[in-house]
């Protein structure tokens, strides 16, 4: 019987193997625990505990779990599997990683695994994963009854490529360094598209191919066919979240107490090509979600949603970044409180410093730490301690706080993104689509999740009142079926450009876009397209022709990529391109649901240049659909105010975060009643409330870039 959560876990990474040094330990543990520290993770890294084929070396962890138990420190642990052991290269030199072009990248020695072994280990080598497992068993088995363990971390950041050249979704001129094109990949990718296709006609027929025999396949190489490729990273993406799940039960059949994660990062540095980690694949068998995290509130709602309702932690918080001659920067009190309080609005439960104390071995050295390079204090340490003390202190508070629900989503999908990098180049025209839609809705107080095309097959999409999507280009047909009928049902559909213009069956543009049915749903159809070419500087001017919330008629937005012009099959014009005066944004009513079009790509634009005019237009056409209520601001100064409460809406906090680099006074309004004021928990200050029609009023002062927290009172 697994353990329930009752703790706020709240620490640092505190061993990666060879530091910090023996000696250093047992003052460490003493100071961790004074600073109210309650959770460390220890790493046990493969080619360090398994130096020899059947000889296992523990004594280090086995120390320093004795440590954590003296202390009354609990213990994070896990495996590390990407630092493969010397003899296993000597034995399958097949099992390393191999590029595009045939190069192997392993064994290799980097900045952050220092004791080397990187590059090996394929997951579809099956000798050598065999071993992995053998290891992750004699881990298990070892730790599985000990007093201090808490939770397995069964795979901190996977990575297909081991992190060695996490760079090619981020530039299609870095396909040299695309992963992994060994024996063992090619021979189970072949078995994948069997099974996906029933047969070589099916995959003839989607490829657009004439191959004879299974044999004749080759391997996609090129950027250029959409399908191929797509296919080729997918087939990894469901690899990477297969092992991962195996990895989980063999844990689970030899440790029945304890609970099991996977710690995932931030798709900002982790982008598909390279890493093949699709966040809600790898989330959804644990029983909590981990992630690397800093304080980024696209980051936080994108993994929060990962974790689907499960506890979410920030289990490396990377606070204290730098290399050799790049020194870390003196960090300020609310920057230490933004990577806390920033997570925990968004729905976070859990704390941890990547690391404790700065690496004092390779190139990462002497940044990434809490404390000094002696162990001693720092002022970011001590507002740590004093973040973890102000949460364990009201504990079982916290734990029954809940963000407010929201009925905003945007849509995420992996086959969308990989698609970005095969026709633009890069996966992060897409991604960054999504975070420019999110940021300016973030920015008006509006909470907003983020929804995978998985889930919209498994009927999450009627939780939602209204579902942006942005680069619709390529999504797939069972998505579009069920996106139409919700629109039909009630739901709010706001698309960019080229809505599902292919057809991601065969990969092919179809001959009447928007695609699948969606003429009817938007009442147009796409008319001549104006090319705005990115790299010449140019962008589309679009013209609002008629008054939205909080955007006027006459005011002016920006897209990129084109000017896809309409033709009117029974829908109003919003809004019109400036050059040709032709339908730019469109409005339909489709069945009890609305249905808005965008001839460009606003979302990336407001991501790029911040157009304060695109920012009120998103915010506008999400009004047109949601009745969640949200905090407010009064005027236009950028203030987020988080609203955090419980079921009975009896307790709750507000936490403050000011936007700007300037001092502001703002007045507010929270969508609760029966409190008359709140009280900020760092400093006892209080502020009042009063009550005004649909919640209260109050006001508040904000330094520069300040984030605050308060407790609100009867």
């Amino acid at each position: 019987m697994k353990h329930s959560i009752n703790i706020i876990p709240f620490g640092a990474h505190y061993y990666r193997v060879p530091t910090p040094k023996p000696s250093e330990w047992e003052k460490d543990f003493k100071n961790i625990k004074r600073y109210g520290f309650n959770m460390i993770e220890i790493w046990v890294m493969w080619r360090w505990s398994n130096p020899k084929a059947g000889k296992y070396y523990f004594e280090d962890i086995d120390r320093l779990m004795d440590l954590a138990i003296k202390y009354d420190i609990k213990v994070n642990m896990s495996p590390k599997y990407d630092s493969v052991p010397a003899w296993i290269f000597n034995q399958f030199p097949e099992s390393r990683l191999e590029t595009i072009y045939g190069r192997y990248v392993g064994p290799v020695e980097f900045a952050a695994r220092q004791i080397g072994g990187v590059g090996g280990g394929c997951i579809n080598h099956r000798k050598s994963m065999e071993i992995r497992m053998e290891f992750l068993a004699e881990t298990v088995k070892r730790y599985r009854g000990h007093k201090a363990l808490y939770i397995w971390n069964s795979w901190g950041e996977p990575d297909l490529g081991h992190s060695i050249h996490r760079v090619v979704g981020k530039d299609y001129r870095n396909i040299e360094f695309l992963l992994c094109y060994c024996e063992s990949c090619r021979t189970a990718f072949k078995e994948w598209l069997k099974k996906k296709y029933k047969g070589l006609s099916g995959l003839n027929k989607c490829w657009h191919k004439n191959y004879q025999n299974w044999e004749e396949i080759e391997i996609p190489r090129s950027r250029d066919m959409f399908v191929s490729m797509i296919d080729w990273r997918m087939f990894f993406i469901e690899r990477m979240a297969e092992v991962n799940l195996e990895q989980m039960q063999l844990i689970r059949k030899l440790d029945k107490r304890h609970l099991v994660m996977c710690h995932t990062h931030d798709m900002k540095y982790f982008d598909l090509m390279s890493t093949g980690v699709d966040l809600w694949r790898m989330a959804e068998p644990g029983d909590v979600h981990g992630v690397t995290l800093v304080n980024d509130p696209f980051a936080c709602d994108i993994l929060r949603c990962c974790a689907k309702h499960k506890p979410v932690w920030s289990v490396e918080i990377h606070a204290m970044p730098g290399m050799t001659m790049v020194f870390p920067r003196v960090l300020k009190d609310g920057e230490i409180k933004r990577t806390v309080f920033t997570p925990l609005a968004a729905g976070f439960s859990g704390f941890q410093y990547w690391q404790y104390r700065p690496e004092t071995l390779g190139r990462e050295s002497p940044a990434w730490g809490l404390t000094k390079l002696d162990g001693t204090s720092t002022p970011w340490l001590e507002t740590a301690s004093r973040c973890c003390k102000l949460l364990q202190k009201n504990k079982d508070k916290v734990l029954s706080l809940k963000r407010l629900k929201t009925d905003i989503a945007i849509l995420f999908s992996p086959e969308n993104q990989i698609f970005s990098w095969c026709s633009y180049g890069t996966e992060y025209f897409y991604h960054d689509s999504m975070v420019g839609l999110h940021n300016a809705l973030y920015q008006a107080n509006f909470n907003v999740d983020i929804l995978h095309t998985l889930e919209i097959n498994k009927g999450e999409l009627n939780n939602y009142s209204v579902l942006y999507v942005p680069v619709p280009m390529y999504l797939d047909e069972q998505s579009l079926a069920i996106i139409k009928e919700w629109v039909r049902n009630g739901g709010t559909l706001i698309g960019e450009s080229y809505f599902a213009a292919l057809d991601t069956k065969d990969g092919s543009f179809r001959y009447k876009i928007p695609g699948a049915g969606f003429i009817e749903v938007f009442g147009v159809e796409q008319g001549l397209v104006r090319a705005r070419r990115d790299f010449s500087g140019e962008r589309a001017t679009i013209i609002m022709d008629r008054d939205l919330s909080d955007i006027k008629k006459g005011e002016k937005i920006n897209g990129m990529l084109c000017e896809e012009t309409f033709i009117l099959k029974g829908a109003k014009v919003l809004a019109i391109f400036k050059e040709g005066k032709e339908p730019a944004i469109t409005f339909s009513n489709y069945g009890k649901g609305k249905a808005i079009l965008i001839g460009s790509f606003i979302g990336y634009d407001y991501f790029k240049f911040r157009n304060e005019t695109n920012e009120r237009l998103i915010v506008s056409l999400a009004k047109i659909g949601s009745i969640c209520k949200f905090p407010k601001i009064n005027g236009k100064s950028k203030v987020r105010l988080d609203l955090i409460s419980n079921n009975k809406k009896d307790e709750g906090w507000v936490i403050v975060t000011n936007l700007e680099k300037r001092r502001i006074t703002t007045g507010f309004h929270l969508p609760i009643a029966g409190f008359s004021e709140m009280e900020d928990l760092f400093n006892g200050k209080k502020v009042r409330l009063t009550s005004e029609k649909y919640g209260l009023k109050g006001e508040i002062s904000l330094l520069p870039e300040e984030i605050r927290v308060f407790d609100l009172l009867k």
